[in-house]
Order: structure tokens, then C-alpha cells, then sequence
């Protein structure tokens, strides 16, 4: 979409350090894109190298559209003015908050990161931001919420030029804060690249994106980007240190922090606690004083989630009292512990859990209320990383009573392998049952169930779809619950 916030090029570009080609200075620029389909007369189009395609095999098809300038990491003959620089990502972020006028200086940014838990942290802050008389954006995996606006989201974090875009929309509906997830691709690809953060929490690290990262301690070091530009501003980070990882990142020299979990060291840590289906009943420590709090929303974890969220209220200088009200106002994002009630005489749960430690966290909690049978439907995606697999299949074997294995979204894999792989880790003995179909797996948990059961339905959370090759096919985990119980069969 063509922005009305028309800058010449060397506005843009002022704070690159990039050498501009001779004649470029005065062009008028009006509107930044790396997508050729969305190009329109008189934007920059940045030529990035994708993991599939190349962005400078675009470059004809981005002209057509009407660019008027070219930006790639190396030569390309193209009809338009080129600019080379490189890392390209990088000043893809500094033009794309410069096109939007810094829109991050203007707001309080805070930003999540960690493995799990970094939505539910995102909509917990937000409610007490909220309560707090702070209209804050909230953008991650569940999508990108402005006031009432809503817009669906492909990347845990998106893009740079789309993040900067988001804030400024942002500001023009009135929010003065932002939360949102950052992913550990966002940190390595520079999609917050030339966000200026107020504070940052980190959740937990545990196996995920191996597929992407060369090892845990890759994965760690790209974590700690968000930490090492804390420390270099001077900006806050709230830490959860029952967490290995999180106790080096609290140990950072230079870098304040605040902590939350471990009860005999945290600075923020659950005193006592019930957990019941519905929520919990907390008794938390906090430098500001003792809080007691009614969450709307079950599961151990969950109650450690919020000791994070009361820590950043806190950073915020927030008082309790307003961050009572916004954590037991609290509405727990779609697909995070969601539970569907229809009338039936057992608990039915969907959540996002697709990594072994999430669903350790998931079946741990739900095991603390359930009077009955534990029943769990999970799969794992393709093409993403194999080792966790097997793995998977073990935790799930500890928690429940009887297991389902199906498909997540196989992607371009062979659904029947996936399932192989995942097989491999139940324990001998443990009972389970494989239906490739997820819609009959939900059904047979469905049947199988009795009062005082309960069956959670795992590893995708919101989302409204599967993915078999490279297609997206609708499917509702909700609406297949609720015709089942209606039709009875």
C-alpha cells in the first residue's frame, strides 16, 4: 500500500553509512517493499535472499510495478538506479523506520522472547499496560492487535518494514505502547533491527528451531541480541531465572535486571498457590509488597506467566493495584489454554504446545486437576527440526493415560513418516492409538472421553488450518468439538 509519507532517498538513507550512487540524493520515495507483488509507482524495492528464492530474480517484475530504485546485495542489470549494501536486512530496517518516521522512539516498546509462553506474556502485559491507562498494540503468533483493528500475521514477529509500519498505525490509533514476541529469526534476520526497546522479558530456552540454529548455544546468542542492546541503552529486562538460560542472561554485567520464578531467588515468586480447572488462586512476593491474585486462567505455568507480566507492570511503574485489575481482567489469547465447555462431563483443552518442555508444562498442569483420565491428541510438524519428534512422544507418554498420534501440518514430508518418527518414542507398553486424519483423531479422544476426564488437543493452538504440501487447508479444531457434541457421534 503507497504511504503519504513521501522522503527522498537521502533521508532514508542518512543513517545507513551506505554510499549512495551518483544522482539518487533527491528521488522521492513513496513507500518501502521486499515483496515485487506489492510494489507500486515510485517505492523502493529491496532485493532480499530468501531461503527458497532470491530476491534479485524479482527485480524486472518489482520495475513493472513502477520502482524506482533498486537495492540488492550485489550487482543487478536492472532498468532503475541500484544501490548495493549489504547486510541488506539491516538497512531494510533503518529506511523502513526512517520511511515511518521512528515511530518505536514515540512509544514504549517491550518485547517478549524466549521459546514458549511469549503470547500469553504479550496479552498478559497488554491487560495490565491497559489497566493501567496505557492504550498498547499487542503484535505475535495469534496475530497484530491495534485498539479494535485486527490483522493476521504469517511470522511470530513480522518483517521490519511491516513492524514499523504496525507502530505508526500504532501511534495513529492513539496507543502509546507496544508489546509484541520476539522470535530468535527476528534477532538473527534484523526484523527489530532499529526498534528502540524499553524493556524486554525473556520466558525459558528450550530444544525449538534447530532446524534453523546450529546448536543450542547459537540459539541462545541470538536470544541475547535483545539483551545486549538492553544493556547498551540502558533499558530494563525482566528475567525468569528458574530458567538455566535465564540465570546467564541474569548475570549479564551491566544489565538491569529484574527476576521472576525461582521461589527462594526471584525477586517476583508465587508465596502460595491452588490450582483448580479454571484459574488460580496466587499469593505473590514483589518488591512493591505481598499481591494476591485470582487468574482466570488454569495451569502452573500460566501462574509463572503472570509473574512475569506483575515484573514488567512493575518496570513500568505500574502499581499493584492496577496490576491486579488487569491480570484478573485478564482474557487468555485463542489456542493458549483454551478451554471449550459445552455442557460436557469432561475438560476439553486446546493449546499451542509443540515442543517437548511445552508440553511438560501443558500435561503437568493439566494432570494437577484431572480426576480421571488424561487423553492428549498431538502431532509435529514438517520440515521443521526431526529431533524433537521422538522426544515429544516420551513426554506425552509421562503425563497421560492414553495418547493419540496424528497429523500437525505435515508440509512437504510424507504425513505416515512423520508419524513413524514420533512413534518411535513411546515407552513399550504405553497405550496408544494413530489416526493420520486429525479431525478423526479429535473424535475418537471425543468418544473415548468419560466424566472426569480430560482431553487436551495439542500443537496447534489457533491456528485454523493445515498445511499438506504447500497448501493451507481450513480446518477448525473448535468447530469439529463443537459438532461432534452436538450431533453426538
Amino acid at each position: 500500500m503507497t504511504d503519504t509519507r513521501y522522503q527522498t532517498v537521502a533521508q532514508l538513507f542518512s543513517d545507513t553509512g551506505v554510499l549512495l550512487p551518483y544522482g539518487v540524493d533527491d528521488i522521492i520515495i513513496t513507500g518501502v517493499e521486499y515483496d515485487s507483488r506489492q510494489i507500486e509507482p515510485g517505492m523502493i524495492f529491496f532485493a532480499i535472499p530468501g531461503f527458497k528464492t532470491d530476491g534479485a530474480d524479482f527485480v524486472n517484475h518489482a520495475i513493472a510495478g513502477g520502482a524506482s530504485l533498486v537495492v540488492a546485495e550485489h550487482y543487478v542489470d536492472c532498468a532503475r538506479p541500484l544501490i548495493e549494501c549489504a547486510p541488506i536486512r539491516r538497512v531494510l530496517a533503518e529506511v523502513s523506520s526512517a520511511f515511518y518516521n521512528h515511530p518505536s522512539s514515540e512509544m514504549t516498546i517491550i518485547g517478549v522472547t524466549g521459546t514458549n509462553a511469549k503470547t500469553t506474556i504479550c496479552s498478559m502485559v497488554k491487560s495490565v499496560m491497559e489497566s493501567a491507562g496505557h492504550k498498547t498494540a499487542q503484535f505475535g503468533t495469534v496475530g497484530n492487535y491495534i485498539g479494535e483493528s485486527f490483522e493476521a500475521t504469517l511470522n511470530t514477529t513480522p518483517e521490519s518494514k511491516e513492524l514499523q509500519r504496525l507502530l505508526r498505525k500504532s501511534l495513529e490509533a492513539g496507543c502509546r505502547a507496544a508489546v509484541f514476541e520476539v522470535s530468535s529469526h527476528a534477532l538473527v534476520l534484523y526484523r527489530v533491527h532499529a526498534i528502540e526497546f524499553d524493556l524486554g522479558i525473556f520466558t525459558n530456552l528450550t530444544g525449538e528451531h534447530l532446524d534453523f540454529h546450529k546448536d543450542m548455544d547459537d540459539y541462545f546468542n541470538a536470544k541475547m541480541k535483545l539483551f545486549e542492546y538492553l544493556r547498551g541503552a540502558g533499558k530494563p529486562a525482566i528475567i525468569n531465572i528458574s530458567d538455566p538460560f535465564g540465570q546467564r542472561i541474569a548475570n549479564y554485567q551491566g544489565l538491569d535486571v529484574m527476576t521472576y520464578g525461582d521461589p527462594k531467588t526471584a525477586e517476583v515468586h508465587i508465596i502460595d498457590a491452588t490450582f483448580t480447572p479454571s484459574g488460580s488462586l496466587l499469593e505473590i512476593h514483589t518488591p512493591a509488597g505481598k499481591l494476591e491474585l485470582r487468574l482466570g486462567m488454569p495451569g502452573r505455568f500460566n501462574a509463572e506467566n503472570a509473574l512475569a507480566a506483575i515484573a514488567a507492570g512493575l518496570k513500568c511503574d505500574i502499581s499493584l493495584n492496577a496490576i491486579k485489575d488487569g491480570l484478573e481482567s485478564f482474557q487468555p489469547p485463542a489456542g493458549r489454554m483454551q478451554i471449550l465447555d459445552y455442557g460436557q462431563p469432561y475438560q476439553i483443552i486446546i493449546d499451542y504446545a509443540h515442543t517437548p518442555d511445552a508440553l511438560t508444562r501443558l500435561l503437568a498442569s493439566c494432570k494437577e486437576f484431572t480426576s480421571g483420565k488424561l487423553i492428549t491428541v498431538f502431532g509435529c510438524g514438517g520440515d521443521r527440526d526431526k529431533t524433537k519428534r521422538a522426544p515429544m512422544a516420551q513426554t506425552v507418554a509421562s503425563f497421560s493415560d492414553l495418547a493419540i498420534l496424528t497429523t500437525d501440518n505435515p508440509r512437504t514430508e510424507d504425513p505416515e513418516e512423520i508419524l513413524n518418527q514420533v512413534q518411535s518414542g513411546f515407552p513399550m507398553g504405553f497405550e496408544y492409538l494413530r489416526e493420520s486424519s486429525r479431525e478423526k483423531a479429535i473424535r475418537m479422544a471425543l468418544q473415548i472421553a468419560k466424566p472426569g476426564d480430560t482431553v487436551v488437543i495439542a500443537g496447534k493452538g489457533h491456528e485454523k488450518y493445515q498445511i499438506f504440501g504447500t497448501t493451507r487447508t481450513y480446518f477448525s479444531e473448535e468447530e469439529v468439538i463443537k459438532n461432534f457434541l452436538e450431533s453426538g457421534r
